[in-house]
């Protein structure tokens, strides 16, 4: 097992090797994923032992998800260099962070966050980064992100924020 020293707000994180578990035959290791063909039981109890060694509730356990498979998944293209703005947000819009919906039940202020700033004049996208350490929108212009970054600073004086130029 590997800990995540340095993980964000008050999460335990921890990445497991697949040793140390009850599941047999194509499982036979610490299997913690519902979404195979092991035996269900089995794989409560490899949870279970995962939690006992971090000291962890298993009601309170979050998984990833991870899609095993021989098939080849396409990446959507994006736009060729020189593109324009709208172009690139289109882009982005037409994807998702599947990290989101998860990071948001366990931070509901997150949620609060892109809704912020999708009720700022100019918005043209928010999104939550990567696992959520940031939320970030796009505007067409420098000004109209400075004036949206103004107004969230009054309305939500304890968050960070920033306006910047992306290159």
């Amino acid at each position: 097992m590997i800990r995540w020293e340095h993980a964000p707000g008050p999460y335990e994180v921890v990445f497991s090797t697949r040793e140390g578990g009850v599941s047999e035959g194509p499982f036979a290791s610490l299997n913690l994923g519902r979404a195979t063909a092991d035996e269900s039981d089995r794989v409560d109890e490899n949870r279970r032992r995962l939690c006992a060694e971090v000291g962890a509730d298993p009601d309170a356990l979050t998984m990833n998800y991870q899609h095993h498979s021989t098939d080849v998944l396409r990446a959507r293209a994006w736009p060729e260099a020189g593109a324009s703005l709208e172009d690139w947000v289109e882009a982005l819009a037409a994807g998702s962070n599947d990290l989101e919906a998860p990071a948001m039940r366990i931070q509901p202020v997150i949620g609060e966050v892109i809704a912020a700033l999708n009720a700022t004049n100019g918005a043209w996208l928010a999104r939550m980064s990567g696992s959520g350490a940031t939320c970030f929108a796009i505007y067409e212009n420098t000004a109209d992100a400075q004036r949206a970054a103004q107004k969230i600073q009054l309305d939500h004086p304890g968050w960070w924020v920033h306006a910047g130029i992306l290159s």
